[in-house]
């Protein structure tokens, strides 16, 4: 992950990109990298994640959705800083992830593991929560900051519901987004007082 990325990880969130986010964390384990289950538009706009067959969600009475990820600063590009933006596009990111992982890729499951002895092999849930885990640690350090105490990967959906309801996404949308039966599990476990989370300061940089 470059500087640039990591930056991008660490700045405010619009709404609609925040509820995306939220409904895509944990869920690397439930979604297929096939093109029939993970479809990218020839103009490279969006990209649409579908579930695998026979994914049941964490509240089973929820429907497993798509994912549909927009693209961030879409060619054809005016200046050279729209190009510099399009690099942090998550769908030019699956694009490229998905071509190169092709090459040694030995499961359908979306995410696989790139180092040795299990290369192309699915990555495991523990392993993906270690990606984030890194994937945090490193947009705090990028910004110069102390990396918080005891972070953990599922820490990112309190976060990320928090954002995105400050950044005006609905309580609905949220519960949804997070397959949250009701808005009191939110309320109970995951709202956050962003001003004084350790997160703050990296979110308002």
């Amino acid at each position: 992950m470059s500087d640039a990325q990591a930056r991008e990880i660490t700045s405010g969130a619009c709404p609609d990109r925040s509820a995306r986010a939220l409904r895509s964390l944990g869920r690397g384990c439930g979604y297929k990298s096939q093109s029939c289950l993970a479809s990218i538009s020839d103009e490279e706009i969006k990209a649409i994640l579908h579930p695998r067959p026979g994914y049941v969600p964490k509240v089973p009475s929820n429907v497993a959705r798509s994912v549909v990820l927009q693209a961030f600063h879409p060619p054809p590009h005016v200046t050279a800083e729209e190009g510099r933006l399009h690099l942090l596009c998550p769908v030019r990111a699956l694009r490229v992830y998905l071509e190169k992982s092709s090459q040694w890729r030995k499961s359908d499951q979306l995410l696989v593991c790139f180092g040795s002895p299990k290369k192309g092999l699915p990555a495991s849930k523990q392993t993906i929560s270690n990606w984030i885990v890194q994937a945090i640690a490193t947009a705090y350090q990028v910004r110069n900051l102390p990396s918080p105490m005891a972070v953990r990967a599922h820490s990112t959906r309190g976060m990320a519901s928090s954002v995105a309801l400050l950044s005006g996404v609905s309580l609905q949308e949220i519960c949804e987004a997070a397959g949250w039966a009701t808005p009191h599990t939110f309320i109970r476990f995951y709202s956050l007082q962003l001003p004084v989370t350790p997160g703050a300061r990296v979110l308002a940089s």
